[in-house]
């Protein structure tokens, strides 16, 4: 029996963003940024391994600090990569 490969092509059509759309997109970068940032520290400053305990220490605190942006980032920068990068 031979093995086929299936290809399929997608195409996308690219709406160009406004000035204020760049912005937006900039702002969120930084903040995710940030939240990385200080999730790294505070995690190797109190040595963190495991994503409930990262979880309990940082999750309500992110929250706070960054209220404005969805709370999967939160998570995201925390969780699936501040311990990724530490572990």
């Amino acid at each position: 029996m031979a093995i086929k490969t299936i290809e399929k092509t997608g195409k996308l059509k690219l709406i160009p963003l406004t000035k204020r759309d760049k912005n937006h997109l900039y702002l969120l970068l930084n903040e995710y940024t940030s939240m990385v940032r200080e999730a790294l520290d505070t995690i190797t400053r109190d040595d963190v391994r495991s994503g409930r305990k990262a979880h309990e220490l940082y999750y309500a605190f992110l929250r706070r600090k960054y209220s404005h942006i969805y709370n999967k980032f939160a998570q995201e920068a925390y969780y699936k990569r501040v311990l990724a990068i530490y572990n």
